[in-house]
């Protein structure tokens, strides 16, 4: 819902001709630089999120989190409501990623998956 031309906002508003503020909220001064960076974004989670194994899981669920959390910020700031700051936000992804793995079967005996639950502080 979040990639560019997807949702009548903006963009689709400019298409017609209705005068809007093109300054996107997370790059001031920045108009349609930011689509290409959602694109670039997006074709490389595309290609690079295949798999199973638990370090693309949580990449896979981390990338949702990170959309579902910016969207949200873009529409308290739209609308002109307190907002979290950069650090609050990783830190919101991070228990998001935490809190869907919660209770998974894990297999620690792999060093990269032990690895990868430290750094998330995955409890399985």
């Amino acid at each position: 819902m979040v990639i560019p031309n997807r949702l009548q906002t903006q963009d689709h508003l400019l298409a017609f001709g209705v005068s809007v503020d093109t300054c996107y909220f997370f790059c001031i001064d920045v108009a349609e630089m930011v689509v290409g960076t959602w694109r670039q974004e997006l074709d490389w989670t595309i290609l690079k999120l295949k798999g199973k194994s638990l370090l693309i899981a949580i990449l896979k669920l981390a990338w949702n989190a990170y959309l579902c959390v910016i969207w949200r910020q873009r529409n308290k700031r739209y609308f002109g409501a307190s907002f979290l700051t950069e650090g609050a936000i990783m830190v919101h992804i991070k228990e998001l990623v935490q809190a869907r793995l919660r209770g998974s079967l894990i297999n620690r005996a792999d060093p990269v998956n032990a690895s990868v639950c430290a750094s998330w502080d995955i409890i399985g």
